[in-house]
């Protein structure tokens, strides 16, 4: 097993979309190759059926140069994995490791929306702090009203001050290859039913009206 083999190792996590996977993978041991001085090799599992991958790097505890591998190599694979249209990771989650990369895979507007839902959450910072999100940049947004229509709905308030959304986005589209959907904000559960039903397609993550 691998805690048997008694070398060192990381396990990584990252997304792709599941048709760029055997790209993904060329990347992978491209960066293996790249930092063979300090690493042993790279073997990469995971969930194919929604692209989560999993490369686990072994290197020998007593080189001196695994640490700085190990680093570049990881920072390698996380790029490789924005180029290829996937995301930081799947299912372990940002932690502090990452959070460089959150500017990266995010907009300020994006970021700015998460802090506003974490500070409505946890108003007085307890919950992880330092973790996940980056420090404020000039370039996020006021979010306030934002923030206030997350309060609002959170304490049951049947209208919010605020909208929760802007600009009326309503689009809806499918890579039906990759089983994933994209909807705009202002998407109605009726609208993205009936894009499914004419695509002959269900989902039971989507309610039933």
């Amino acid at each position: 097993s691998v805690v048997q083999s008694g070398k060192g190792f990381f396990i990584g996590d990252v997304t792709v979309p599941r048709d760029r996977i055997p790209e993904m993978q060329a990347a992978i041991q491209a960066t293996a190759e790249r930092h063979r001085d300090g690493l042993l090799f790279i073997a990469v599992c995971g969930h194919a059926g929604d692209g989560d991958l999993h490369p686990t790097t072994f290197y020998d505890k007593d080189n001196p140069l695994a640490a700085s591998a190990l680093e570049a190599a990881n920072d390698e694979i996380i790029e490789a994995a924005l180029r290829l249209g996937g995301t930081i990771t799947g299912e372990h989650g940002v932690g502090t490791e990452k959070i460089p990369f959150m500017t990266k895979r995010f907009s300020p507007v994006e970021i700015a929306a998460q802090r506003a839902i974490k500070q409505v959450f946890d108003p007085a910072g307890l919950l992880n702090p330092g973790v996940m999100l980056p420090e404020r940049s000039p370039g996020e947004p006021p979010v306030d009203g934002f923030a206030a229509a997350v309060r609002d709905a959170l304490a049951g308030t049947t209208r919010p001050a605020a909208p929760l959304t802007s600009g009326a986005d309503t689009t809806i589209s499918a890579s039906f290859g990759n089983l994933s959907l994209t909807v705009g904000a202002d998407a109605t559960l009726d609208a993205i039913s009936g894009y499914l039903d004419a695509n002959g397609i269900t989902c039971a993550a989507i309610p039933a009206s």
